[in-house]
């Protein structure tokens, strides 16, 4: 038995990374509570590309979410931080941004406020903008601009990153993959190990998933 993090899941299969970086698909034991990426689990191996989750650990945070008939779903357990990405469009609303920030304090997850795709916007604008969100700051929440097209803008963003488990959040189109894909230059060599140790081939790409920076 050993203790491993799951990367990611689907349906009834699962895979998870030891603490030797190397990743097994999985399936678990039945008795077991829902399984979410970002879980910590004890495992067993059965070969050198897998094994059986047999106990799941207690979560420090859960991200869930109303399914079908309004019945509670976990999506995602232990993250530290969530990343409220907003963009001139589709146009946020500071209601947006608040409902985002009270489940936060609720679940106890430190919040990350991200204006995107700057680029679209003149200095003037820019700066009048900031004029407008800076009481978020002036209560303690993180505010960033940023644009995928400047790098330079992105590297304090990085920096809040490291060493901790983070989730982007945002209305379709705010630029969430943009950001991803800048921050995470790997991210498809990534993928295609997640793809060679599943036998679940490209579905792996549409859940949840926990990327390594």
């Amino acid at each position: 038995e050993e203790a491993g993090l799951i990367i990611t899941r689907h349906r009834v299969h699962y895979i998870i990374r030891d603490k030797h970086q190397r990743l097994y698909n999985c399936t678990a034991r039945q008795n077991i509570d829902s399984l979410v990426c970002g879980d910590m689990v004890v495992w067993q191996k059965f070969d050198d590309n897998n094994g059986v989750i047999i106990a799941r650990e207690n979560r420090k945070s859960e991200l869930s979410r109303h399914g079908y008939q309004g019945v509670k779903q976990a999506i995602a357990a232990n993250v530290d931080q969530i990343c409220i990405v907003i963009a001139p469009e589709p146009e946020y609303s500071e209601d947006l941004i608040n409902q985002y920030l009270i489940s936060a304090e609720h679940l106890q997850i430190k919040p990350i406020i991200v204006f995107n795709k700057t680029d679209k916007l003149s200095q003037q604008k820019i700066k009048k903008l900031k004029q407008q969100l800076s009481y978020y700051q002036d209560i303690g929440y993180p505010l960033l601009f940023v644009s995928c097209k400047d790098t330079e803008s992105l590297k304090e963003l990085s920096s809040l990153f490291n060493h901790k488990t983070s989730i982007l959040s945002g209305q379709s189109g705010v630029g969430k993959s943009s950001i991803i894909q800048q921050l995470l230059p790997d991210i498809s060599i990534q993928i295609g190990e997640l793809s060679a140790i599943s036998k679940l081939g490209q579905h792996t790409t549409t859940q949840s998933t926990l990327y390594n920076m």
